[in-house]
């Protein structure tokens, strides 16, 4: 499912709901599930939160997000030019997030997350540093881990008692590492301008500083 059909979707939901009188949460706790993160990203996830409030109209909570090669079995990654399958794949979130509601259906928040994520690739090309040279390789280790903040505006509706959905569009930053290791079959490659990627990343040149989530709610009594 691509992003553009989250949204969609996201549309219809909020069309059907523009005349209704339904509120959002109202000082009840509630609990998430998130329809974004496991279709999008080289890291599918998926993702659950709860909710509960600390004060008129403030709530805190954390979403955990969980992938794997069971759950996630097509998780790909780009290595040069192709998108290749990750194995033995894993990732791992936690999301804590502080939420004012600004109206009973609208909010900012503030979320930092820490995500780390694992997998054995196959047969691809690798920049080496400090030597600068490209070289094959037969499978090796990727390991990533990102951190970030966000901010966000959210928009929360009810579709039935205690059911509801959360849409969230924010803008922040990330920090990101990677470390390739385990290399074997590795030599010089004969054709470097499929190259893949380095053997070390910052992530400088990945930031996606813009994030939006899609989500269903329900409440607790």
């Amino acid at each position: 499912m691509k992003p553009n059909h989250l949204i969609l979707i996201f549309l219809i939901l909020l069309g059907s709901k523009l005349m209704a009188q339904s509120e959002g949460p109202n000082q009840q706790s509630y609990v998430t599930m998130n329809f974004v993160s496991p279709f999008v990203g080289i890291a599918p996830r998926w993702k659950a939160g709860v909710y509960t409030p600390i004060a008129k109209n403030l709530f805190v909570g954390t979403e955990l997000g969980f992938g794997s090669t069971f759950v996630s079995p097509e998780a790909r990654v780009k290595v040069g030019r192709r998108y290749r399958v990750q194995h033995n794949y894993r990732s791992f979130e936690l999301g804590p997030e502080l939420i004012y509601m600004v109206h009973p259906k609208h909010f900012i928040s503030a979320k930092y997350s820490h995500l780390t994520h694992s997998s054995k690739l196959r047969d691809g090309t690798i920049l080496m540093q400090p030597d600068e040279l490209y070289y094959d390789f037969t499978s090796l280790d990727y390991d990533r881990t990102v951190t970030s903040f966000h901010m966000f505006y959210g928009y929360m509706d009810t579709v039935s008692k205690r059911l509801g959905f959360i849409f969230k569009i924010g803008w922040g930053g990330r920090n990101k590492t990677v470390e390739l290791t385990n290399i074997t079959g590795r030599t010089l490659s004969a054709n470097p301008r499929a190259s893949g990627f380095a053997s070390t990343n910052d992530g400088s040149g990945e930031s996606y500083p813009i994030a939006f989530d899609l989500r269903i709610y329900y409440l607790f009594k």
